[in-house]
């Protein structure tokens, strides 16, 4: 016997405490009441006819029934442990795989992981009291609390997270502890074989899986309106799997019947320029045992012409440039002939300022508003200081770049960004010479004209003008992220999902995390801002849910209440029990006058 909350001579000493108090509260009677009557004569009579008889063992029966009841509860409050009731106390270290190969389906209905849980569960709950456990999982999610009481690490097993995307952490298993038993539950896909003496708990029971494991869209090379989107199909099964993938965007939607062989993978290939620019979505026509890789996202860019209307007195190098650019549809007009026209999503202008502003985009060459004031005339100048990050300076050598003529604004620019500032040859101070307006619409100002430098003469010529369209035409992409923890940086906003709605999500300084449990497009929006994240799980870690190094079995099914556990309870539970039982008797025995 073993008492867990007090030492044994502390328990027996607490009984025998009670015991004595007991004894000595039966010992001691009551004080005798005087009451004053007129003649004794008539009280002598009946006592003398009616002594009563002392029935001595209805006070030793009161007196034993308030000693095991003090007893009792006594040692209730110790919490003794016999051997012969509650199991042995052990260390044990039990290991769970939360892998994602564990979200799978077996044919009950449960997921592995489930059946994992349910089974370190019921494990935990035969061990004793005193016992000590450690609780750990492949994936690190679990606190780092050591060795713990058998109810402590009943609630960690409660709150594993099962996860969605990643790889193991701790690809080796601990070795034995000294005195400690180690048991794994996993199914045996993602940790490799156990080593020696680690009981092993499988959960393993092959699924039927087929998931898209790869989405993309890209554009052929040399010829931007035409673009292909390519879908992965694995297969997880080892038999062939024919299935129906739908693939549908803006303006677009074509379904196919795909052969994947068994265990492999197999590519489809859509060619989606007939469609507009914006989100696609893959889907699988299937009912497996993970329903998350079953759908992909992707993003198609733009694959329209770009319709540009170049405004010039004549400059046939800027011409011939702009119509070798692929995607480009160009319209020539002198500045006579100029009428504001928002068909055009691009218009350059070469050596001439409209009297208003265009409501589109539009590109300046050698005149603008912005190199009206606070501008000077320059001649013999060369680039000397340039934005190597922002997207319309890449790929061009501004070192090389020469203006004959041209002016240089002085001063800060509110709200644009300079990408190139030059000084004379000849000395004197630098000023900004290609500036980049932000906002809706968006400009691009260059205090110079194509005729008036050896800008057309540089390789460099065609990929500033390639480089400057996109950037006015392009639509904002979404950031890529894969199904688990997303981190939004620089925006701590409210997460909405285009599919369920509005997503849980925590702040900091560093902006917003959410965790997203099933592809799709989440929007994050703060004050105006918004950012959207396009989240896959392309992982073929999550779909290939048969690759297990232990052999195949049939799980045994879950009962619908699996998620509850009931600990057995321990004996002081018992005892206390017991108390109201004596409790209960003592209060007959009394009303029945058996007691006193």
């Amino acid at each position: 016997m073993r008492f867990l909350a007090l030492s044994p001579a502390l328990t027996l000493a607490l009984i025998a405490a009670g015991l004595v108090l007991v004894t000595v509260a039966y010992l001691l009677k009551p004080g005798r009441r005087k009451v004053a009557v007129a003649s004794l004569a008539v009280w002598s009579r009946v006592l003398n006819r009616h002594r009563p008889s002392i029935q001595r063992w209805r006070w030793w029966l009161s007196l034993l029934l308030a000693g095991l009841i003090v007893a009792t509860l006594a040692l209730a409050l110790s919490r003794p442990e016999p051997a012969a009731f509650v199991a042995q106390s052990q260390r044990v270290v039990l290991m769970l795989d939360n892998s994602p190969s564990m979200a799978a389906r077996a044919r009950d209905g449960a997921t592995r992981w489930q059946h994992a849980v349910a089974q370190a569960q019921t494990w935990v709950a035969g061990l004793g009291a005193a016992s000590e456990v450690m609780v750990l999982d492949s994936m690190g999610q679990a606190p780092v609390a050591g060795f713990v009481p058998p109810s402590h690490a009943s609630r960690t097993i409660a709150s594993l997270p099962l996860m969605t995307t990643g790889t193991p952490r701790r690809r080796e298993l601990p070795s034995p502890l000294p005195r400690a038993q180690v048991h794994w539950f996993t199914d045996g896909v993602s940790l490799p074989l156990a080593p020696d003496g680690v009981q092993v708990h499988n959960v393993f029971e092959p699924a039927s899986n087929v998931g898209i494991t790869a989405f993309a869209a890209r554009a052929r090379p040399g010829d931007a309106t035409q673009v292909r989107a390519v879908v992965e199909v694995t297969n997880a099964l080892h038999e062939i799997a024919r299935v129906r993938l739908d693939v549908t965007g803006p303006g677009f939607q074509e379904i196919r019947e795909v052969t994947v062989s068994a265990g492999g993978s197999a590519l489809a290939s859509f060619d989606v320029s007939r469609g507009e620019a914006g989100l696609y979505r893959a889907s699988l026509q299937t009912s497996d045992a993970i329903a998350a890789d079953d759908t992909g996202y992707a993003w198609v860019p733009r694959h329209a012409p770009i319709t540009t209307l170049l405004v010039t007195p004549g400059s046939p190098r800027l011409e011939d440039s702009l119509r070798a650019l692929a995607g480009i549809q160009l319209i020539v007009v002198p500045p006579s002939r100029y009428r504001p026209d928002a068909r055009h999503e691009v218009v350059v202008f070469d050596r001439y300022t409209p009297d208003g502003a265009p409501v589109q985009a539009s590109i300046h060459f050698g005149a603008s508003e912005l190199f009206a004031t606070q501008a000077r005339p320059v001649r013999e100048t060369a680039a000397v200081a340039w934005d190597s990050v922002h997207a319309l300076t890449a790929g061009v050598a501004w070192s090389d770049l020469r203006i004959g003529r041209g002016r240089l604004r002085d001063g800060g620019v509110p709200t644009q960004a300079v990408l190139v500032s030059a000084a004379p040859l000849d000395g004197g101070p630098e000023g900004a010479l290609i500036i980049a307006q932000e906002g809706s619409p968006r400009r691009v100002h260059l205090g110079f004209a194509v005729e008036d430098s050896n800008f057309a003469l540089q390789a460099g010529f065609p990929v500033f003008l390639g480089n400057t369209l996109a950037w006015l035409t392009q639509q904002a992409v979404p950031q890529a992220r894969e199904l688990g923890e997303v981190s939004v940086p620089g925006v701590a906003g409210e997460v909405v999902d285009a599919q369920s709605g509005p997503v849980a999500a925590f702040h900091d300084a560093s902006g917003t995390r959410f965790t997203a449990r099933m592809p799709g497009l989440y929007t994050v929006t703060q004050q105006g801002r918004r950012v959207q994240v396009l989240v896959n799980g392309f992982d073929p870690a999550r779909s290939r849910i048969n690759d297990s190094v232990l052999p195949p079995q049939q799980l045994t099914p879950l009962l619908a209440d699996h998620r509850r556990h009931v600990p057995r309870a321990e004996f002081w539970t018992l005892l206390l029990g017991g108390v109201a039982l004596l409790l209960l008797v003592q209060w007959a025995s009394f009303t029945r006058k058996v007691t006193v």
